[in-house]
């Protein structure tokens, strides 16, 4: 489980909590928090759903009056802040910034041909399967975000992770989406478990190392 920083529609960025299945993917949630925060009540929810196969992902809503909120209905001081948060949320912004979680993926094949109508969908990423498409179909400058899936999820043979880091500063570098995002092209659960989880933990160690060398 993990934390991932979004960018607004309107400028500024936001964080979301990120839970996901241990096959390393599955059918998306976008969890809207309650008004209190991104607490544990939330998470705990978000990692009971990860645990049935789902992705799921708890936007901050509040980070435009106070980032990272989690209270709890414990006290009064805490109801009292919560119904403030409340009173002052913009509940368009809100749902502006909800559309920014929402993402098209694309799996099994390539989609090349398809790039420049996927670019026009109503949505803020696009999943692409990096093993069936060229990284250069892609382009450059993207608008949206990208998921990009390096990790063959149809084959048991484990990928290289220099090899995952250049085509992630490839796509950092020249596609320069508004988010990038490492994944894999398809589930994992019918991968040996095994297999499953070292891809996944190589995937980790890829997205580390591209952060550390772009942040250079």
């Amino acid at each position: 489980m993990a934390e991932v920083t979004i960018r607004a529609a309107d400028g500024g960025s936001f964080s979301a909590y990120v839970a996901t299945p241990k096959s390393g993917k599955g059918p998306g949630i976008v969890l809207i928090q309650e008004i209190f925060g991104v607490n544990k009540v939330m998470r705990d929810l978000a990692d009971g759903f990860a645990a049935q196969g789902y992705t799921v992902m708890c936007p901050d809503l509040f980070w435009r009056q106070e980032p990272g909120v989690q209270i709890t209905d414990k006290t009064e001081a805490e109801w009292k802040k919560a119904f403030a948060l409340m009173q002052g949320f913009n509940t368009n912004k809100g749902i502006d910034d909800l559309k920014a979680t929402l993402a098209f993926h694309v799996y099994f094949g390539d989609a090349a041909p398809h790039i420049d109508e996927l670019l026009k969908l109503p949505v803020d990423a696009i999943g692409v399967d990096l093993v069936q498409t060229d990284v250069k179909a892609l382009g450059s400058g993207w608008n949206k975000g990208l998921v990009a899936g390096v990790i063959n999820g149809r084959s048991s043979i484990l990928e290289s992770p220099k090899d995952l880091v250049d085509v992630a500063r490839h796509l950092a570098d020249i596609v320069r989406p508004r988010n990038l995002y490492l994944s894999s092209n398809c589930e994992l659960g019918y991968l040996p478990t095994s297999v499953a989880e070292q891809k996944v933990q190589r995937l980790g160690e890829a997205a580390r190392k591209v952060k550390e060398l772009v942040s250079v």
